[in-house]
């Protein structure tokens, strides 16, 4: 929550975080210490596309 920074809901991310999560438009975007960027959504916490950012692909 923004008024008492407890938390308001988990996202799966496989690998711990490496930086804090960035949310815009509903999504969430989060890079993990294995080098992913993964974007969830905000309303439902699904994960919507993830990357591995050292290959420059897509990632599971």
């Amino acid at each position: 929550s923004t008024l008492d920074g407890s938390a308001l809901g988990r996202f799966s991310t496989k690998s711990p975080v490496k930086a804090a999560p960035f949310a815009r438009d509903n999504l969430v975007y989060v890079h993990t210490l294995d080098d992913r960027l993964i974007v969830f959504s905000a309303l439902d916490r699904t994960a919507k596309s993830c990357w591995a950012l050292g290959k420059g692909e897509r990632c599971q």
